[in-house]
């Protein structure tokens, strides 16, 4: 059997280690101000959130651990 795993972002990675040109193209996806995003990424720190989705729907999926991987049949 195949097994998926959904891709996520860690948040205090992005905020340390993201450049300007990444977190432009975030905020433009977004329709948010670099900001914003910025202040949506702190939110979710606070919040106790670790990572976030970045792909398609995941059912599963843990703000702390992400993806936890789906198996699917070949």
């Amino acid at each position: 059997m195949k097994r998926i795993i959904h891709v996520c972002q860690d948040i205090r990675g992005a905020l340390k280690h993201w450049d300007k040109q990444t977190w432009t193209q975030v905020a433009w996806d977004n329709k948010m101000t670099i900001d914003q995003v910025k202040e949506r990424f702190r939110i979710y720190l606070f919040e106790g959130k670790k990572v976030i989705p970045i792909s398609e729907e995941c059912e599963g999926f843990s703000y702390i651990d992400g993806c936890p991987g789906h198996e699917v049949k070949e």
